[in-house]
């Protein structure tokens, strides 16, 4: 997977990645996202990880590994080649096999 990222993240903001706030501990707020990147970015063991980090008008920067959080991103990016900000919200959602994920809706 290749890095992508729309206009406004910076190298600086790249950097900040490991110190980004999961995703997961912001479920139903509004967060106003002005860019995103996606790609696969190295754990905490080195081992190569497909992520989604959202930048919010504000400059504070959220992650996830959740696989439809990253699809949702990606088309986040055709939306933002189109605006300069974008309301999103998390969601928890239940899979069949009783397993918890994250998806982003449109707020």
């Amino acid at each position: 997977m290749d890095t992508i990222m729309t206009k406004n993240f910076t190298a600086k903001d790249k950097f900040n990645c490991p110190g980004a706030d999961a995703l997961k501990n912001h479920k139903d707020e509004i967060i106003t996202v002005t860019d995103v990147m996606v790609g696969e970015f190295p754990d905490n063991d080195g081992v190569l990880t497909p992520n989604a980090y959202l930048k919010d008008e504000n400059g504070r920067i959220y992650c996830s590994i959740s696989s439809a959080v990253i699809r949702s991103s990606m088309a986040l990016i055709e939306i933002l080649e189109e605006t300069d900000k974008v309301d999103v919200v998390a969601r928890s959602k239940q899979s069949q096999k009783d397993r918890e994920f994250l998806i982003l809706e449109l707020a």
